[in-house]
């Protein structure tokens, strides 16, 4: 359902308007759970927001939704609660962080979460079809405990196969030297 309305776009569109909406969105949720702004602000313009910017990824959005909804959830459980059921695009966040509210006793935050999750679910059910549901439950398990579904790992599989050698051996030595200089801080 989030990527429907991307998908109308550009490409390129579709990725600048992701990659500058969800550290804003972070920011907002950050600043709604109370936290000050210049601590709101550096998590907003953290490396690992602009590395995840780099690739499209979501961990911009995750943060906003499982920071805010938790920070939201003792002040406005309903709305923590409807936050982190949009977590259920990572489906282990969206079973294992109701949990926590379960633990802190937050039973609204919980309903709401819960009620959400079921909303979302069939409103996604109606909208692309009940065969994207039976398709994930006969899919995902095929590929559960392995990395053949995930994005390729070039430098441990180019040499490990012989292929692209030379790449890959400059592209382990540049990771070997890129974490060496933030171990001695530069």
């Amino acid at each position: 359902l989030l990527g429907v309305p991307l998908s109308r776009l550009s490409l390129v569109a579709g990725y600048v308007l992701w990659s500058v909406a969800t550290p804003l969105l972070l920011l907002l949720l950050l600043r709604l759970g109370g936290l000050p702004w210049h601590v709101a602000s550096l998590c907003a313009v953290a490396p690992a927001i602009f590395h995840n910017a780099g690739f499209g990824q979501n961990g911009a959005l995750t943060a906003a939704l499982l920071c805010g909804g938790l920070l939201v959830s003792t002040r406005r459980p309903t709305l923590g609660g409807i936050l982190i059921s949009l977590l259920t695009i990572k489906p282990h966040l969206g079973l294992l962080v109701p949990v926590c509210l379960i633990a802190a006793g937050n039973r609204r935050a919980f309903l709401a979460a819960f009620v959400t999750a079921v909303v979302l679910a069939g409103a996604a059910g109606l909208l692309v079809g009940w065969d994207a549901w039976t398709l994930f439950f006969e899919r995902t398990p095929a590929h559960a405990g392995d990395d053949r579904g995930a994005l390729p790992r070039p430098a441990p599989d180019a040499v490990r196969d012989g292929l692209q050698r030379g790449k890959a051996v400059r592209f382990g030595r540049a990771r070997g030297l890129h974490g060496a200089g933030l171990r001695r801080g530069g």
